[in-house]
């Protein structure tokens, strides 16, 4: 004889309830990437998607997921950005060749949540800056003078 369960209700929410935790869990171990922030000259401020995050040189720690802006600024200089992307990482798709079709599929799938088949390119941004076109406005009489009659 086959005993029914009285109360599917319970059942159900404790699936819910564990499918979250899960998937919460699986996002809280987002991976960071180092990437390294440099220009000539030193002191640039460096901003990542627009915040201030310090100046030049710098160590940043971003997420491998999603595409970052790194802009560049100093006084008297032209103002420089780069972009850093995540690209798609070949051991992730090594670990789903050797572990098979089950396993290597699931096991890529969770990496994938975390993001952890991605690494951002390029690990490290060095950006020469180009000192702005400064006038002179005491040499430009003299020369004007000298070229007029």
């Amino acid at each position: 004889m086959r005993r029914r369960f009285r109360h599917p209700f319970i059942g159900l929410v404790l699936f819910v309830i564990g499918l979250g935790s899960t998937g919460s869990s699986l996002l809280a171990g987002e991976r960071l990437d180092s990437v390294q922030v440099t220009s000539l000259p030193s002191g640039a401020t460096v901003m990542v998607d627009g915040s201030v995050e310090g100046t030049t040189p710098l160590v940043l720690e971003l997420s491998s997921r999603r595409e970052h802006t790194i802009h560049l600024e100093k006084s008297g200089y032209e103002s420089e950005a780069q972009l850093v992307r995540p690209v798609l990482t070949w051991r992730a798709i090594g670990r789903a060749l050797a572990n098979g079709p089950g396993l290597g599929v699931l096991q890529t799938g969770a990496d994938l949540v975390r993001g952890r088949t991605h690494r951002l390119h390029p690990r490290e941004v060095h950006v020469t800056m180009e000192r702005l076109l400064q006038v002179n406005m005491q040499i430009v009489p003299r020369i004007l003078g000298e070229v007029t009659p």
